[in-house]
């Protein structure tokens, strides 16, 4: 199938045409940084952290601190809640 677009699968049609956005907004985003240069690419533990950081993201700090320490010393901490 090379060069000839993508393939992607979903459990639903929803979702593989989820896949298929998501997969072309990536793409153009490499083809926009490619136009700059050669994009720096994060080493592994570089990408580490960014994992943990999305791992955390969005979590509560109670949730946090059941996670791994690397996770919490790298957590993205929410600001407390109001009301």
């Amino acid at each position: 199938m090379a060069n000839h677009g993508m393939l992607c699968y979903g459990a639903t049609l929803g979702k593989a045409l989820h896949l298929c956005n998501e997969v072309e907004v990536l793409a153009k985003q490499y083809v926009f940084a490619c136009s700059m240069g050669p994009p720096v690419v994060l080493s592994d533990a570089e990408m580490d952290v960014i994992l943990a950081k999305f791992k955390t993201y969005g979590k509560q700090p109670k949730d946090i601190a059941a996670m791994g320490s690397f996770d919490q010393e790298h957590a993205v901490i929410p600001p407390p809640r109001r009301g």
